[in-house]
């Protein structure tokens, strides 16, 4: 574990700290030199370097945030870093690290500032709903972290490597999470598992055992499980080569007639229950096997409420306008415990409340049905036909 942020930086993207090293700061001078010669080297360097991650003020900030912070810790915080105990020091490193990388994060420097001081309980109570969902969505996912990033690991595999049982137990483990690995690429957009280079003898009998059943298996047109309709097979021609949406359609239909697709999705979707996890991309993995989109707000009201009154106002009769409530409020007792959704109905009455004609509202009407009926699809946001009539 880092004791300071030097000692961070030396083992942190090693490729690159020795590249700035070797062709920048070594010509400069290094640290064989005055001491104010030394600080500029330091500072040019980390300049550079967050110049190096993106043409934007917070890759600049953030270079020089850790440039002064390195140059403190060399002339001035040294020796009282020496005395400090571990624990404290890598305290004192971690949350240097996280202030940097808050920096890192937003280009927009006053959305750093209302982050910084919700994290550190300014904009709202500390420990609230968000808090409390975050916790209890992550706490696994967060142990585990912090065990698999301290010394504890490597002690632990050298007592396991000493059973032969344990070792046995060891690689079905690792087998597992491979596979568990696989459903997640699968079940992504983006798909890194076409380009890894495998050289294992056991993964190569895999690619090979799924390259054949992928071309023999029978490739379905529509997925009740996730009611959509799959890729097609893509149509070659040299402009869609050229701009590369051919081989983004390649892959979305290798992706979508992977072989055990369903398998893999429903391994993936259980795997986060298992470990607590309850939300992923904004969708709640809420009870009954319901998948809940978050609600945040309507966006673009205004603009939408203008242009329907302009519409009415040239028309010689009332239009009538109906916004649908999606699946998360009308059952939102399904959601996860804490979960952070923002009330359409208040949205909805604010949009009514806008406009010049008629407004039918069906809320209520689903909201008291919804426990004799199912009114929405489990997989979607989209109505049943039965919650549509």
């Amino acid at each position: 574990l880092a004791s300071s942020l030097n000692d961070f930086w030396r083992r942190w993207h090693i490729s690159l700290s020795s590249w700035f090293r070797d062709y920048v700061y070594i010509p400069l001078g290094g640290s064989r030199c005055k001491k104010i010669i030394n600080i500029r080297n330091i500072l040019i360097v980390w300049l550079l370097t967050g110049i190096w991650h993106g043409a934007s003020w917070n890759f600049i900030i953030w270079g020089l945030y850790f440039g002064l912070i390195l140059i403190v810790e060399k002339y001035m915080l040294k020796k009282q870093l020496e005395k400090l105990p571990l624990f404290f020091k890598h305290l004192y490193s971690i949350l240097l690290i996280i202030i940097g990388w808050l920096i890192f994060a937003f280009e927009d420097m006053s959305l750093f500032t209302n982050y910084f001081k919700s994290l550190i309980g300014i904009n709202n109570k500390f420990i609230d709903n968000n808090f409390m969902f975050y916790l209890t969505n992550y706490g696994f996912v967060i142990i585990i972290g912090i065990v698999f990033s301290t010394p504890i690991y490597k002690e632990i595999k050298e007592k396991i490597n000493k059973n032969n049982w344990l070792k046995i137990i060891l690689y079905l483990i690792y087998l597992l999470l491979f596979i568990i690995t696989i459903s997640f690429i699968v079940s992504d957009t983006y798909n890194p598992f076409l380009y890894f280079r495998l050289f294992a003898l056991i993964i190569s009998g895999i690619i090979l055992f799924l390259s054949v059943f992928f071309f023999i298996n029978e490739k379905k047109v529509f997925s009740e499980n996730e009611n959509r309709y799959l890729a097609k097979t893509p149509k070659y021609n040299f402009e869609a080569l050229k701009s590369g949406r051919y081989m983004t359609q390649i892959e979305n239909y290798l992706i979508d007639h992977f072989p055990l697709r369903d398998y893999m999705v429903s391994l993936k979707t259980n795997t986060y229950k298992i470990v607590g996890i309850r939300e992923v991309n904004n969708i709640y993995l809420g009870s009954d096997g319901y998948l809940l989109e978050e609600f945040k707000e309507l966006t673009n009201i205004d603009k939408i409420v203008s242009t329907i009154n302009k519409l009415q106002e040239k028309l010689d009769f009332k239009l009538d306008v109906m916004l649908v409530p999606t699946s998360t409020d009308i059952n939102s007792d399904k959601l996860p415990k804490y979960a952070i959704n923002k009330s359409e109905k208040e949205e909805i009455n604010k949009f009514y409340n806008l406009l010049n004609t008629n407004k039918i509202n069906v809320y209520d009407s689903l909201y008291n049905n919804k426990d004799k009926y199912q009114l929405y699809y489990k997989l979607d946001h989209h109505w049943t036909s039965f919650g549509a009539y």
